[in-house]
């Protein structure tokens, strides 16, 4: 659940990797986008970026998001990532582009 929605502890962001529920709390005042730190372009896919943003007054210094996937493409990334290395990284490869999700 905080994957996609994200959870305040002790006023540090955690999760928060949806671009749909980000842009819904951008929408709607509560997150302030502070600019990208890395681009991933993944063809049809979509990209991922690594950002900055403030949410409910709380900095997240580093976060990603893969911006323009489908639900269905992160929720059946992250499981599958979830299953098969629940305490590190698993390497993922799309359109020819390598990256980790952890």
């Amino acid at each position: 659940e905080h994957v996609f929605l994200g959870e305040l502890k002790r006023g540090d962001v955690s999760g928060l990797h949806s671009w749909l529920y980000y842009n819904r709390e951008e929408e709607a005042g509560r997150m302030d986008y502070k600019g990208w730190i890395k681009k991933l372009p993944l063809g049809e896919s979509g990209t991922l970026l690594k950002v900055r943003f403030e949410w409910l007054d709380s900095k997240k210094p580093v976060n990603s998001l893969f911006v323009g996937a489908s639900p269905e493409l992160e929720m059946s990334l992250y499981t599958l990532c979830f299953l098969s290395r629940p305490d590190g990284q698993c390497h993922v490869s799309a359109h020819g582009v390598n990256f980790y999700i952890q």
